[in-house]
């Protein structure tokens, strides 16, 4: 059964999906923390983020954004967005 938004859970509470909306959360889609707190289910702390992002928000391959300092999350959010966007874009062109 494919989960939707309203009834996500991460090991413990649901996260209220009010700010999300309705419906599945699209193939290759998962909700990301932004304070690095996955106990914090008020919906201004989760983001709708393609799974492709993460390599570069976890610390393997990217940043260590669980574990950096909150001034620097948003810009790192947003970098590794763009990484993403250029990877899109070169395969794109290189396919045709």
């Amino acid at each position: 059964m494919k989960k939707t938004l309203g009834q996500v859970r991460r090991r413990g509470p649901f996260i209220s999906t009010d700010g999300f909306g309705d419906g599945p959360i699209p193939e290759g889609h998962v909700l990301k923390c932004l304070d690095g707190d996955k106990t914090n289910c008020d919906p201004s702390n989760w983001e709708l983020i393609s799974r492709e992002v993460l390599p570069h928000l976890s610390g393997r391959f990217g940043f260590a954004y669980d574990q950096a300092e909150p001034e620097v999350k948003s810009a790192m959010m947003a970098v590794a967005k763009l990484k993403h966007a250029v990877k899109q874009a070169r395969s794109k062109v290189r396919s045709g």
